[in-house]
């Protein structure tokens, strides 16, 4: 499986990034909390910028009330 990041943001305790997968030829985006992997919260675009535009959402999501959802 061949991927790689194209696109990270971060705020705080939560980092999420764009992947390229090459043999599925679509986005992912896959969000961390404090360096732990949330399965639940990875998604896959057909476009680029969906992908990116997702990141940017999840970001925010996490910081004005998705930690509440999440134990600290």
């Amino acid at each position: 499986m061949s991927k790689r990041i194209i696109y990270t943001v971060e705020l705080n305790a939560v980092i999420v990034k764009v992947y390229r997968d090459s043999d599925w030829q679509e986005w992912q985006v896959v969000s961390f909390l404090k360096g732990v992997k949330l399965d639940d919260c990875t998604s896959f675009h057909d476009s680029k910028a969906d992908a990116i535009g997702s990141a940017d959402y999840t970001l925010n999501w996490f910081n004005n009330e998705g930690l509440s959802y999440y134990p600290q």
